[in-house]
């Protein structure tokens, strides 16, 4: 999915905005250029895991109320972190 060019900027199959490009070259550059490409997709996993379970947590709660929305969207978060970080284990191993 991601690979690292002769110049060192990270690429992805697909297009994505110069932004995003940069913030992921910045995050995983270091792994990548010492082969640690488990560490980049463990991070990637949690990252998206995180997004994904915090967007879901707020949805749900801000039918009921702000505050509710706030500590479902945390819970939703360490949730997602954790879902991340176990399903990047099951596909890396």
């Amino acid at each position: 999915m991601l690979s690292v060019l002769e110049e060192d900027k990270l690429t992805d199959e697909c297009e994505l905005p110069e932004d995003m490009k940069r913030a992921v070259e910045m995050v995983f550059r270091e792994e990548l250029k010492r082969g640690g490409e488990r560490e980049a997709m463990t991070k990637l996993f949690m990252f998206f895991g995180m997004f994904l379970g915090g967007w879901i947590g707020w949805w749900v709660g801000s039918h009921i109320g702000f505050w509710t929305a706030y500590l479902l969207s945390s819970a939703g978060s360490i949730m997602g972190v954790y879902l991340g970080w176990r399903i990047a284990r099951n596909l890396v191993d």
